[in-house]
């Protein structure tokens, strides 16, 4: 028992399970975390889907109750005010989209479908699927 050779390959056996055993727990840990990771992000997505889904819904609502789109646009200048610096022109931009397409390509779609298609559309950008609409 006290080859050197045999003690080499003892050695190498023992480093080889050594990394196995490494790589196996590094490879189980990578695809736990991701998983729960993904999961609190894709229910971070699909809440902010939502949001904004309901937030074209009320302006939809708006539109039809006969909000005019100089109104409505004012109203979101108002609201984008009130919030942070750093969201204020994200919020406008957002705003502005909204209520072009919903007073201009979508101006005949009802609310409650302006919510279901949004939500579907946004859905799909968020898993990196090709948008139904």
């Amino acid at each position: 028992m006290n080859d050197p050779a045999y003690a080499l390959h003892a050695s190498k056996t023992r480093f080889l399970s050594r990394v196995a055993s490494a790589a196996a727990l590094t490879a189980l840990v990578c695809a736990v975390i991701p998983a729960s990771s993904y999961a609190q992000v894709s229910t971070t997505l699909v809440n902010i889907c939502k949001a904004r889904a309901n937030t074209a819904k009320l302006v939809a609502q708006d539109r039809d109750a006969g909000v005019s789109k100089e109104d409505e646009l004012r109203k979101s200048r108002e609201i984008a005010a009130a919030m942070p610096v750093g969201r204020q022109e994200y919020a406008l931009a957002e705003m502005a989209a909204f209520i072009d397409k919903l007073y201009g390509k979508y101006a005949s779609m009802p609310p409650q479908d302006v919510y279901t298609k949004y939500l579907a559309y946004c859905e799909a950008q968020a898993s990196g699927q090709k948008p139904p609409y």
